[in-house]
């Protein structure tokens, strides 16, 4: 339900309170799916990677996982800023 309610929600600063309950900032593994799509308020995209954060001493930090190299890269760093 998160997500499809992320994906409706114009209104960044709403963002906090749909996330608060996830308790993110306890969490050791977060996982984003990042698209090549651009534009929300139209279907598509051609590509899929992920990001990762990873929480755990010198190791924390966003791991991109991409099968196509970087072709998401750009995506994927927006996300994670």
């Amino acid at each position: 339900p998160e997500a499809f309610m992320m994906a409706q929600i114009d209104d960044p600063s709403q963002l906090s309170a749909l996330f608060e309950p996830l308790r993110l900032r306890e969490r050791e593994l977060i996982l984003f799916p990042v698209s090549d799509h651009d534009d929300p308020g139209v279907s598509g995209g051609t590509h899929w990677s992920l990001l990762a954060f990873y929480r755990q001493g010198a190791r924390t930090g966003f791991y991109h996982f991409d099968s196509l190299g970087n072709i998401n890269i750009e995506f994927a760093e927006s996300l994670a800023r």
